[in-house]
């Protein structure tokens, strides 16, 4: 049988910060979201930044809009968490000088990763490195689909029955199967073996 990558179609933070792109940043808060998936990547930078931010982007910035004013640069990360943002990069070299010990509080408080820049990284270089991530997944993912969409089209005109059929997407997503016939009034199951004792220790506990 044809091995099939396993790979995710969103990158989890962890991941994206693992890149090379990011070499030499460094984790400052927020480490209990590091799960998060990263959809895609934002560079908006104006003191209205808020209106143009989507769920599951990660944000790099200079925090060159704000940097002048206490009041909004208090209020970014709660504002970036309120929009769902999956972690932010601050670059402070330029205009913050440093990450306030108050942000680094703020992240920790809502699980948002956040993440100090070294002052040599070029933001357009972050976006380059997370897209080609994003890329490389999705090209990925649809290569798998095409493979698993013709091992399943063969299998069905080699004659292959229907435990045979399921059986084979048992293995190929690792997880257990039922396919209902409701036509043909058929049914197939196939059990992962990881799920077997589990479905033992229910069957035991319901007799």
């Amino acid at each position: 049988m044809t091995e099939i990558e396993e790979i995710s179609y969103f990158p989890e933070v962890s991941e994206v910060i693992s890149l090379p792109v990011f070499h030499g940043a460094r984790l400052l808060g927020g480490g209990a979201g590091l799960n998060r998936t990263v959809e895609g990547i934002n560079l908006s930078d104006t003191p209205e930044y808020y209106k143009w931010l989507s769920k599951g982007e990660l944000m790099a910035t200079t925090c060159y809009a704000i940097h002048d004013d206490p009041e909004a640069v208090r209020a970014f990360l709660p504002n970036l968490a309120k929009k769902g943002i999956s972690a932010v990069c601050i670059k402070p070299a330029q205009y913050l000088k440093e990450i306030p010990s108050f942000m680094v509080e703020q992240a920790d408080a809502y699980g948002l990763p956040l993440l100090e820049l070294p002052a040599s990284v070029q933001l357009s270089e972050l976006t380059k490195g997370v897209s080609d991530e994003l890329l490389r997944r999705q090209t990925a993912l649809l290569r798998s689909t095409l493979q698993v969409n013709e091992m399943l089209t063969r299998t069905i005109i080699e004659g292959a029955g229907l435990s045979d059929i399921a059986r084979m997407i048992s293995e190929l997503a690792g997880t257990s199967v039922l396919i209902l016939d409701n036509i043909n009034h058929r049914k197939a199951l196939c059990v992962a073996k990881g799920d077997q004792s589990t479905l033992h220790r229910g069957g035991k506990h319901t007799r």
